[in-house]
């Protein structure tokens, strides 16, 4: 009886750690706008949409992701914390086509502490049914999260380049207005006759 005990407590829960190129809020804003979500959320070569992103206490979601392979599998739960910009604590459940039951709800906590001049992730996941299911998720996580560092690495390019432009303009704006810029006369030489 005590074996069989034993052998439903439920697993560890998966925690992972990893610093990131970006300031807490950016992180924060990566998990909780949908415009942002939708850049790099799931593993590589997955895609997703959100089809509902209620990111507020109690606010629920709904995405679905598409695999290469063309299949397509839903994630839905709700929004149990939001402390901006160092928190977010949501439920988390798969919905599969091919399964008559759903998937058991895990709890996903997601903590961002500054750290130099990055930030540092502690995320927790946790609630699993079996080892194996909580290791699949541990290699979900870490290939969504090179696609996260991926995805803020082009938003940083990005904005130098916005940037690089404004200093551009800000340069041109010391220049004179074209307008207001003295028309100067070609020089013709006088021809002696």
């Amino acid at each position: 009886m005590t074996e069989a005990a034993q052998s439903t407590v439920q697993p560890e829960a998966l925690q992972l750690q990893r610093r990131f190129d970006a300031t807490p809020s950016q992180l924060y804003r990566s998990f909780t706008e949908a415009a942002h979500l939708v850049e790099w959320f799931g593993p590589e070569g997955v895609s997703c949409k959100t089809e509902r992103f209620e990111a507020h206490k109690g606010g629920s979601y709904e995405i679905t992701f598409f695999n290469p392979d063309g299949s397509e599998v839903g994630l839905v739960g709700r929004f149990l914390q939001l402390e901006k910009p160092r928190l977010i604590q949501m439920t988390w459940r798969w919905q599969r086509p091919d399964e008559t039951e759903p998937d058991e709800e895990t709890l996903v906590t997601i903590r961002l502490a500054g750290a130099g001049s990055g930030t540092r992730l502690e995320l927790t996941h946790e609630r699993f049914g079996t080892v194996s299911e909580r290791d699949r998720h541990e290699t979900g996580w870490s290939s969504s999260f090179g696609c996260l560092d991926e995805a803020l690495s082009q938003a940083k390019r990005a904005q130098g380049v916005r940037r690089e432009a404004k200093n551009v303009s800000a340069s041109h704006r010391s220049c004179p207005d074209s307008r207001h810029t003295p028309r100067i006369r070609p020089h013709r030489a006088r021809i002696a006759r």
